[in-house]
């Protein structure tokens, strides 16, 4: 592997990467304001609890009530506290009626969060998938890539290899010619230079060198 080529896999390599922690974090701050929105639907469903309690004492205050205008009706002195009931029950549905008008407007508001929340778990969900295909299929770019690489580089060491035994071949024949040029002279004689002729530049070599050949 080049030096050039070496360098060019590393960008790509981090400009990928950069890219893929950039969208992971965009998907993390979206989750982030899901659960914010999650809470803040929490936070209304109590709201909306604490109201339907209020109603149901206000309904049983209503049938308190009723027994008072029954008595009402019997004396004056009851009329007068049916007048004053009268009166308490009908600020009592003014407030029934504006926290019935609330509570719509509370569930309105849920269900506009509902619908939200729901938005938001949608556009997860295809942003998940998006991300998940996207990424698997940079990893099987990746994987292929390493492969191909791999195999080129196995196919080079293995062209070299073929080279350098053709090569330690060739020498060893060179060799065995060499030794099959050379005569043997008895070691008591005087060491006397003899040359020997080859395919290349005359090589002179003394008695005493051939023995040690």
């Amino acid at each position: 592997m080049s030096v050039e080529f070496s360098n060019a896999y590393q960008e790509v390599l981090l400009e990928n990467l950069d890219v893929i922690l950039k969208q992971n974090f965009v998907m993390q701050a979206r989750l982030k304001l899901l659960e914010k929105e999650a809470n803040l639907r929490a936070e209304m469903q109590a709201k909306i609890d604490d109201l339907t309690v209020n109603i149901q004492q206000l309904t049983e205050q209503l049938s308190s009530t009723e027994h008072y205008k029954t008595q009402a009706e019997n004396n004056d002195a009851i009329v007068q506290e049916k007048t004053r009931i009268q009166s308490a029950l009908n600020d009592t549905m003014r407030e029934l009626a504006g926290v019935k008008a609330d509570l719509e407007a509370r569930r309105n508001e849920a269900s506009s969060l509902n619908g939200i929340v729901s938005s938001k778990d949608t556009e997860f969900q295809n942003l998940k998938s998006s991300k998940d295909t996207e990424i698997h299929n940079l990893r099987l770019d990746k994987d292929a890539e390493i492969q191909n690489l791999k195999s080129s580089k196995d196919t080079e060491i293995q062209n070299l290899k073929s080279v350098n035994d053709a090569e330690i071949e060739r020498l060893k024949n060179q060799l065995s010619d060499l030794e099959k040029l050379v005569p043997v002279v008895p070691t008591s004689k005087v060491a006397k230079k003899t040359t020997v002729k080859t395919e290349e530049n005359p090589v002179e070599i003394s008695a005493t060198e051939t023995n040690k050949l």
